[in-house]
């Protein structure tokens, strides 16, 4: 038997005249064997899938279910079957219906279960191609050259022509105890402060117990404290945090003295500061000689602050010393 070799699958076709009988047969078997094989989509019907009903659907690619993409679409009662793709804004949304992977048949079938509220015709539109942001599947998107950190997005660099990770959040920089350094999260204050620049914003998570004192010597920082997260002072020091850094905002800082010695849990140096819906707290028999100390060069500070003396005594709101302080303390 002749063939001539045809399209850019190189599919082996019997030349004119070929005779009929196994081989013939054999040879278009393997034609269609050939194009089966290279096609990366199938596109499967399931009509008339009923309400909490779930339809099968074997695509026979046996591949991981995470390694296959798919769309599900609306399909009209009759062929050739014009679709609508359900999506999250759809009517019925995508939300309504569970796609996932054959018990049994993991690599080969999907299943979809409908909660839709009505009978459905569905079609299921698989590809073998899983597009992986963070493998760089997609060409115009690096992550590669920096590799992406946990809360990143994704920002366009025209130097480069591609999609790049960078931290572009609210707050560029995050202060939690319980969690593991990396990229913009920092265990400690002191650390996130450290590697701060002017006009950064700090978030602080959770509650940090520190035993030498803060220096927050950074012009234009701004730190705040989540509800519940606290700034603690676990040794005997003379501040929890010593402000350096010129129109620095702490907004609704939370400092809390246990078991220990601090004459004053926060002092400004440092001109414009302002201080909103801060506290400070004392949870041991101790003494605190004022919840604020302004110092030279603190001019024109605002504070706004709590005291809140559970076991403790905080003496002063605040020590003005050759400052200027404006603002208002409750207790």
């Amino acid at each position: 038997m002749t063939t001539t070799d045809v399209s850019r699958l190189i599919l082996a076709h019997p030349d004119l005249g070929t005779l009929g009988g196994a081989g013939l047969h054999a040879q278009i078997l393997a034609i269609y064997k050939k194009i089966g094989d290279n096609l990366s989509s199938r596109i499967l019907v399931n009509l008339n899938v009923l309400n909490a009903a779930t339809a099968t659907f074997e695509h026979d690619f046996r591949a991981p279910f995470g390694e296959l993409r798919w769309d599900l679409y609306l399909a009209a009662s009759t062929d050739p079957y014009d679709l609508t793709r359900i999506s999250s804004s759809s009517s019925p949304a995508l939300s309504a219906f569970t796609v996932s992977a054959t018990a049994g048949f993991t690599t080969t079938k999907i299943d979809v279960l409908n909660s839709s509220g009505a009978t459905r015709n569905l079609v299921l539109v698989v590809h073998m191609d899983p597009l992986k942001l963070a493998e760089g599947d997609v060409q115009d998107v690096d992550v590669t050259t920096v590799a992406p950190t946990d809360g990143q997005t994704m920002t366009y660099d025209t130097a480069s022509g591609k999609w790049k990770p960078v931290s572009v959040a609210r707050f560029n920089k995050i202060v939690d105890p319980s969690a593991t350094a990396g990229g913009y999260v920092y265990t400690t204050l002191e650390a996130a402060i450290a590697a701060a620049s002017a006009g950064d914003l700090i978030l602080v998570k959770g509650t940090e117990t520190v035993t030498t004192a803060i220096t927050q010597n950074i012009a234009d920082l701004t730190i705040e404290w989540k509800q519940g997260a606290k700034t603690v002072a676990g040794g005997s020091i003379t501040s929890i945090l010593n402000v350096t850094g010129a129109r620095c905002r702490l907004i609704a800082p939370y400092f809390r003295v246990d078991n220990t010695t601090v004459t004053y849990p926060l002092k400004v140096a440092a001109a414009d500061c302002r201080v909103t819906d801060g506290i400070v707290e004392t949870n041991a028999a101790v003494t605190v000689t004022a919840a604020i100390q302004i110092n030279a060069g603190g001019t024109r500070a605002f504070a706004n602050l709590g005291i809140l003396n559970t076991t403790g005594t905080v003496t002063n709101d605040f020590e003005d010393n050759v400052g200027t302080l404006r603002g208002s303390f409750g207790r």
